[in-house]
């Protein structure tokens, strides 16, 4: 027999009072396992697992120099970028290596095994920028900004053109009310040396 339906409109089965007291204990022993944390104290005081390395990490591990030389030679890392056991971020930094490393030939390969010659890269050092700005950041553009104008020249130049049209003075004040008294203070200041 089924009783009337629930929350989503399915009809449940009755349950008796057995069951009821069996799920009421279940769901109270459950909850009693749940323990609010202390204040500042973690729920994961682990912390997340890492993904791994990233590219980054790698194309700093694989570009590294040593006293006696560099870390991977460029054979080393043509295997390392087609080594399928090896980590994505692994591969894709040797990959990128290799790629700043070439001279902006491409290549493709026919149904014979043969490589031909089919262009050039039309921007042969993208690679090495991509490592570049990855392994030391984006150069920072700096502009130098200088005021060639003297203040004085501008606020004679702007009283001149006050003067010359005296409705743009009361357009200036409507539209910048907490200029009003500056312009007022202007104007007196105008009226004394006249």
């Amino acid at each position: 027999m089924a009783t009337e339906g629930d929350q989503d409109g399915y009809l449940m089965p009755e349950v008796g009072e057995a069951e009821q007291a069996r799920r009421r204990a279940a769901r109270e022993r459950s909850l009693s396992n749940l323990k609010p944390f202390e204040p500042g104290q973690s729920g994961n005081p682990a912390g997340r697992r890492t993904a791994g390395a990233t590219v980054t990490e790698e194309l700093h591990r694989l570009m590294h120099v040593r006293a006696d030389g560099p870390a991977f030679t460029l054979a080393e890392i043509k295997v390392i970028a087609e080594d399928p056991g090896q980590g994505v971020a692994t591969v894709v930094a040797a990959r990128q290596i290799l790629a700043a490393c070439q001279d902006g030939e491409r290549f493709s390969v026919d149904r014979l095994g043969i490589a031909r010659k089919t262009g050039t890269d039309p921007e042969p050092g993208r690679a090495a920028d991509r490592i570049m700005d990855r392994t030391e950041g984006k150069p920072i553009a700096r502009l130098a900004v200088a005021n060639v104008r003297d203040p004085a020249e501008i606020q004679d130049e702007l009283a001149a053109l006050l003067q010359a049209e005296p409705g743009l003075a009361r357009q200036l004040v409507q539209l910048m009310p907490e200029y009003a008294l500056a312009a007022a203070e202007h104007d007196e200041a105008g009226k004394t040396t006249d």
